[in-house]
């Protein structure tokens, strides 16, 4: 099996204009949260709040996150679920954002060795969609692409196509 993913019909495309990805991308640049940057698509926004909320985690990794907006909307969204969990973002240190269940580690996106073990950066240094590819290839009856969440909005709405993966059998 050579190739992992699911495929879908070449007529499908994702459901939004093809200015929506241009407009959504440029209006994240401007978008806030206790006064902080936070840049990410408003569907992944409300993608991770029904994830964290099924999955309840006990830890939310981040590679990259910038001004730290994002690492304190994960934490404060856990705290609202009551879910005892810290968010653990990889990035160049953040100055002034403190939270009890931020623990900031230095490094940067495109250079994980600096914060992570070696296996998660093999697994992961190839781009998404490859990373995702040898993964679900790695483990063909383990995980799956959770079509439930990533085309929620639409076929691939968001930021995260074929992102999302959930064990298999695993139902919400």
């Amino acid at each position: 099996m050579a190739f992992c993913l699911r495929r879908r019909a070449s007529t499908e495309r994702c459901c939004l204009s093809t200015r929506h990805p241009v407009t959504s991308r440029c209006a994240c640049h401007h978008y806030r949260y206790r006064g902080l940057e936070l840049v990410k698509n408003p569907l992944d926004l409300a993608l991770y709040s029904l994830l964290l909320e099924h999955g309840r985690p006990r830890t939310v990794i981040e590679i990259g996150s910038k001004a730290g907006g994002s690492a304190l909307w994960f934490a404060d969204l856990l705290l609202r679920l009551q879910i005892d969990a810290q968010s653990t973002p990889s990035t160049f240190p953040v100055r002034g954002v403190k939270h009890d269940n931020v623990t900031f580690h230095y490094g940067h996106g495109r250079r994980l060795d600096d914060a992570m073990d070696d296996e998660f950066v093999a697994d992961h240094t190839s781009g998404p969609h490859r990373a995702i590819r040898g993964f679900l290839c790695a483990h063909p009856d383990e995980y799956e692409i959770d079509a439930s969440l990533c085309d929620f909005f639409g076929y691939n709405a968001t930021w995260c196509s074929n992102g999302f993966l959930r064990r298999v059998g695993a139902e919400w």
